[in-house]
């Protein structure tokens, strides 16, 4: 999130001059996405806390624990320092385009052209009765197929000879 941030920074720098409103709601985005990144370092920092007082209730389990929570530590403060930059670099712009629009050096752009709409062609009199005519649900157009297409019915009793003792049935008649 902290380099989505930084490259929005880097990207509204080179463009705020043209497009100050696009830029401010860029900026007001990528301010968003940092109190999201601040948010999760909060919670990192409450996990590395109960980390800390689970080592300290059984240290003789956690041998290596120490070094591996002095590493993260290390990394939280590290990101930590980025974030407070990132933040600084990007509420200095913000408000660098917003004096600028209030001053009037900044000329705001013109929303884009409209663009036309797509305008179908009127359906042929065979397509608009086959619509007309077809079921909104799919069962609904299935059912009238599946009932066509019935199979015959099979007999209630059907009568098979009893086996004899020499393992071949007797010819029916």
């Amino acid at each position: 999130m902290i380099d989505s941030t930084l490259r929005t920074v880097t990207k509204s720098e080179r463009c705020f001059h043209r497009r100050p409103l696009r830029t401010s709601r860029n900026l007001h985005e990528a301010s968003g996405r940092l109190v999201d990144a601040s948010d999760q370092l909060m919670r990192a920092l409450r996990d590395l806390a109960a980390t800390n007082e689970c080592i300290a209730r059984a240290p003789e389990e956690a041998a290596a624990a120490p070094e591996l929570l002095l590493d993260v530590t290390e990394r939280w403060v590290v990101i930590t320092t980025l974030l407070q930059q990132a933040s600084d670099g990007l509420f200095a712009l913000h408000a660098n385009v917003l004096l600028g629009l209030e001053s009037g050096e900044f000329v705001p752009e013109q929303p884009a052209a409209r663009r036309e709409r797509i305008r179908l062609a009127p359906r042929p009199v065979a397509i608009r009765a086959f619509l007309l005519r077809r079921q909104p649900r799919v069962v609904d157009r299935i059912a009238p197929i599946l009932r066509r297409r019935r199979r015959t019915p099979r007999p209630a009793a059907v009568r098979v000879p009893l086996r004899s003792l020499l393992g071949r049935a007797p010819p029916l008649f």
